[in-house]
Parts: structure tokens; sequence; C-alpha cells
């Protein structure tokens, strides 16, 4: 009974290794399938499939890139289980993270801005926005979008009309 018991269990095994061998997803097939859950609105498991390519392949060129579009999920608010303010503050978080973890790739400086835009004009931190913004025009001075990281550090809490009528005045 006793080498049957071992004969089965080596046997266990050995499918296991082949059937995990087999179905050995690439970076590139679990992106196409994230976007495909996207386009058809399934965001838990689009997110669940990004987050998947970031553990698993870390270093693949389209790790920065599912972290942005996790972010971008999670800051249009798709999610529907979490509140509002969970969903800005893990967008942010997550944009930054691209920064972080990922500075030289092309997602880096729009995530940099995102997280201090999340920052500034959704969660209302204007300290951190302030520190995300500085970073911005620091790491990235010829940017597209440093001109509107300046503008909302010069407008940091403002009210919209009052800067309406700040921006006003200066015309005359």
């Amino acid at each position: 009974m006793k080498d049957f018991s071992m004969k089965y269990f080596v046997y266990i095994l050995l499918l296991s290794i082949i059937i995990s061998g087999c179905s050995n997803e690439s970076a590139d097939n679990i992106m196409e399938t994230a976007k495909q859950n996207i386009e058809q609105k399934k965001f838990d498991e689009a997110v669940k499939l990004l987050e998947k390519l970031v553990t698993n392949y870390p270093e693949s060129d389209l790790a920065p890139a599912a972290l942005y579009e996790t972010a971008y999920i999670y800051q249009n608010r798709y999610i529907n289980n979490i509140s509002e303010t969970e969903s800005l503050n893990r967008a942010a978080s997550l944009f930054k993270r691209v920064y972080d973890e990922y500075p030289n790739s092309k997602e880096a400086a729009k995530s940099l801005f995102f997280a201090g835009f999340i920052k500034a004009n959704d969660l209302k931190q204007y300290d951190e926005a302030t520190e995300l913004y500085s970073l911005f025009i620091e790491k990235f001075p010829k940017h597209e979008l440093t001109s509107s990281a300046k503008i909302e550090l010069d407008n940091m809490g403002i009210p919209a009309e009052d800067i309406i009528k700040k921006d006003t005045l200066a015309e005359k």
C-alpha cells in the first residue's frame, strides 16, 4: 500500500509540474487579456490580471504600463466595491509607484503628474500634492505637463471662481 501511495504522489507531482509549465502565461498574454477585460468593462478581472503581470514580471517593459492602467481604473472609480476616497488614494499611490519603481519608463512623467493632480484636486491633500508637483517639475522640466504643474502649484487650494477672477484681473 505504501508503494502505491508513493507512486500516486509522484504521479500527481509530475502532473502538476507539467500543467503549470503548460499554462505559463507571458506578460504579453496577460496584458492582452487585461485589455480585453477593460474593453468589456470587466474592471475587477482586469485589475487582477494587471497586478499579476506586475508581480510575475516586474522587469517586463509592460510592468509600468500595467501599474499605470491599474491606477487609471482606480482614478476613474471603475471598481464598485470601494469608496471614492479609497479608490482615489489607490490611484495616486499606484501612479507614484510607477515613477518610484520605473523612473525611466515612458509612463513615469505622466504618472507623477497625475499623482499630484489627484492629491490636489480630488483629495485636497495640498502638502503631498505640492511635493509631487515640485518633484515633477524638477525631474521633467521640459515635459508638456510642466507648465500645467506650475499653474497647479500657483493655484492650489484656490476655488475655481477665485482663479477666474484672478486671471480676469491679470488681463486688465
